[in-house]
């Protein structure tokens, strides 16, 4: 089957769904957009170039038809002339006979005058001429003939006379004018033009015409197509779909259309699938920083904790794995955290002064003790001293240090030496080289690209005996270019390996440095002034009680005995308008009236000593955007979880000096962990820092707390979706204290259901089935009764 039949049997393009309007693919956007705006249409090119070619056509079979018809007319007028003039010459000749023989010469005269008639228009002049030559009578005669004149001569004989006898009385000459013949080639060529003229127009009315029957369905056509390309329909005109050309054609553009609305709705499909995928990568990793380092932060906090308690060698030890182990984890952690701000585009790089010699002295310092265990010299050699310069120094000492970390970890002996100048521009706009130099095992010339890839190492061999996740590099590239830099790396098989980068530098003016140096006096005097630990009063917002609970062990070992909590965002807020606190620390997530919500309401107090009280954010979230949305909101800084006690202490160190706190002492002792179970005791044991009698109130707690969101959960299996979410929130941080890791999953999975109800009776019925698990095991553990 051919022809447009044939296109007819394709399958429609999808239809939309219904209420949404159906849009152009991008990629016909872009073409549209790129199309070019011509000023001349198709009709308009082909009319104008028919129009041309008709005209030079006729004009030139006009040409040679005027040509050869004015040579007709021209040798026509010029032969009646020539045979005019000699029967005139002739006539007149032997009329000049009998008064030329008479002597009368008056009567020759008077003749010669009479051809100046008017009638006589071709006449231009004659003259007599006697038999001896001499000019008798001269009527006008030229003496030279013009271009445009002819002359003829005719003797003057006495025919009479018999034919032997007669002999040449004279000669007379007559010159005849040519205008005429001129004039009148010009009316006839004049009349020919005309002809032609309106020929042509005939003509060209005619193709226009033509063109006009042929170009119009063209231009429905593409009109069509126009329409075609906003609303991605086929041509539905019948008009346009009849058996000729322009129906093949319009199939055919059908037959498109159909193609590249499948292509369209595929390519919709996978976009729509792709920003799901990184939605939920997003989520992941959102998700990943709280349900990992809030753990962590319960760990490595009570390690910090028990460091301080009298301890046997063989228990410190564990400890001190146990630090080490979770300290690993926690950098593993946040490798993939900053990769995936990185890959955002939430770093954002700080513009301060700063002493470059000092932060890499500083690098130096960090792995000196590290290099010396493994008897490795490590050493800084630049000529930055006395160089400030602009830019982000935690980022450049992020760079430095994980080179000279990855150094340390593949050099077992010689050395690593870190080398750094300043080559080109001016020293307002110059260019720092930085490398670091090991005696490590080297890389492969085929793996030193690949290195700098993602969870890549040199082989599979150097991640067992080494160890390490392949982040460290990739991050460390990422960084270097968002800092307009580059990176490489020089290396040789067993001989070692130069890591090295460059990045443009700006020095620093002296009055930025005064700047720099100014604010760091300011931060260091608000440290002097901050209030004694035992003395400072602290309002906590969080709404979560097993969090309160461990809130509590910390600031006992803090030295922290003046707190106060609020359960939501709106009791905060009221304890600050009715209490005296010198520092309130702000859960960013809680019923009522959240965190940011609540700093608000008390930035616009009026009373000043209330509404500029110090705000800390803590929230397990930690991406840089959560951080710059709790600076926007009025906090005066954040800190994520997991923390340690040092950064906790750092963070509050501008309003509380811990160094005259005396903490409290703990207890001792620890249920054994049970593999397998439905709670993981090793997160219970470490938010209760190993006391007995904390775990046992923190199970209690985690009970009560259960059974009323379950409770309240049951009350909104029809109704509320938000009242449900938030019970399945609590639900999930009440388990996630406690270690109940089943409980936590069908928590979260609980709290991410759509609002409608369908589902809600099944997913309840397992959260109270695993709940019972867990109490069942806490009975068993008799922390329960």
């Amino acid at each position: 089957m051919t022809g447009p039949a044939a296109t007819s049997a394709r399958k429609p393009p999808a239809p939309a769904k219904p209420g949404s309007p159906q849009r152009p693919p991008a990629q016909l956007g872009s073409l549209r957009k790129r199309a070019p705006q011509t000023t001349v249409s198709l009709f308009q090119s082909l009319v104008l170039r028919s129009m041309v070619s008709i005209c030079l056509l006729v004009a030139l079979i006009g040409a040679i038809f005027i040509h050869l018809r004015q040579e007709e007319i021209r040798k026509d007028s010029m032969r009646e002339l020539q045979e005019s003039s000699a029967y005139l010459t002739q006539n007149l000749a032997q009329a000049f006979v009998l008064p030329g023989l008479e002597g009368d010469k008056e009567t020759i005269r008077l003749q010669l005058q009479a051809l100046h008639a008017p009638s006589n228009r071709n006449f231009c002049g004659a003259k007599v001429m006697d038999a001896a030559g001499n000019v008798i009578f001269n009527e006008g005669y030229p003496d030279t003939l013009s271009a445009n004149q002819i002359a003829q001569d005719q003797f003057i004989v006495d025919m009479r006379l018999p034919k032997k006898e007669r002999h040449a009385l004279g000669r007379f000459w007559l010159c005849t004018s040519t205008d005429a013949v001129q004039k009148k080639i010009k009316t006839e060529v004049l009349h020919e033009l005309k002809r032609f003229a309106v020929v042509m127009l005939a003509v060209l009315v005619a193709v226009y015409t033509s063109l006009l029957f042929l170009i119009r369905p063209l231009s429905t056509v593409r009109q069509a197509m126009s329409r075609v390309a906003q609303t991605m329909k086929p041509i539905e005109d019948p008009a346009l779909l009849r058996s000729n050309e322009v129906g093949v054609l319009s199939h055919g553009f059908n037959s498109m259309v159909e193609d590249l609305s499948e292509t369209y709705h595929a390519l919709e499909i996978a976009r729509e699938q792709a920003i799901k995928s990184e939605t939920a990568k997003s989520e992941f990793l959102a998700n990943m920083s709280h349900e990992l380092r809030t753990p962590l932060n319960n760990i490595i906090g009570t390690v910090q904790l028990l460091h301080d308690r009298p301890l046997e060698a063989p228990d410190r030890e564990l400890f001190t794995i146990v630090e080490k182990g979770s300290r690993s984890l926690l950098a593993i952690v946040n490798d993939i955290l900053d990769l995936s701000k990185i890959e955002a585009g939430e770093v954002k790089l700080e513009r301060i002064p700063f002493d470059a010699y000092e932060k890499l002295r500083d690098v130096t310092r960090m792995f000196h003790s590290q290099a010396q265990k493994k008897s490795i010299a490590i050493s800084c050699e630049t000529d930055l001293q006395n160089l400030y310069i602009l830019g982000d120094p935690l980022r450049l000492e992020r760079i430095v240090t994980n080179l000279v970390g990855n150094a340390l970890r593949y050099t077992e002996k010689g050395s690593i030496k870190i080398v750094a100048s300043i080559s080109g521009g001016t020293p307002g706009a110059a260019v720092m080289r930085c490398e670091v130099r090991d005696t490590g095992i080297g890389i492969p010339k085929d793996r030193q690209q690949k290195i700098f890839e993602r969870f890549t190492q040199a082989d599979n061999s150097t991640s067992r005996r080494f160890g390490g996740t392949g982040l460290g590099l990739t991050i460390t590239r990422e960084i270097v270019m968002l800092m307009k830099g580059r990176i490489g790396v020089e290396s040789a098989e067993g001989k070692g390996s130069t890591f090295w980068f460059e990045m443009p530098i700006e020095a620093s003016t002296a009055t930025e440095v005064a700047a720099g140096v100014a604010d760091a006096q300011t931060e260091a005097l608000s440290g002097e002034h901050a209030k004694a630990a035992q003395d400072v009063k602290v309002l906590i917002a969080e709404d979560h009680e097993l969090n309160r609970a461990f809130m509590r062990r910390l600031f006992e070992k803090l030295g922290i005995s003046h707190y106060a909590f609020a359960e939501n965002g709106r009791i905060a807020v009221e304890q600050v308008q009715t209490g005296r606190y010198d520092l309130v620390l702000m859960d960013c997530q809680m019923p009522e009236l959240d965190g940011y919500e609540a700093t608000a309401v008390i930035r616009g107090l009026p009373q000043k000593e209330r509404s500029g009280i110090p705000i800390v954010a803590m929230t397990a979230n930690a991406m840089s955007s959560d951080e710059q949305r709790c600076l926007a909101a009025g906090m005066n800084a954040y800190i994520s979880k997991p923390f340690e006690i040092g950064a906790f202490k750092r963070t509050l160190s501008p309003w509380i000096n811990f160094e005259a706190a005396t903490p409290a002492a703990t207890a001792t002792g620890s249920p054994a962990r049970d593999a397998g179970s439905p709670a993981n005791m090793d997160i219970l044991l470490s938010a209760a820092a190993g006391d007995d009698a904390y775990v046992k109130e923190m199970a209690a707690l985690f009970a009560d707390t259960a059974e009323q969101l379950l409770k309240e959960m049951r009350t909104t299996l029809d109704g509320n979706g938000g009242a449900w979410k938030n019970a399945a929130h609590g639900l999930k941080g009440a388990a996630g204290i406690v270690g109940a890791e089943n409980l936590h999953r069908l928590s979260t999975q609980a709290q991410d259901m759509d609002e409608s109800a369908a589902g809600r009776q099944d997913m309840l019925a397992a959260l109270e089935r695993e709940y019972r698990q867990v109490r069942e095991f806490f009975v068993m553990k008799k922390l329960l009764p």
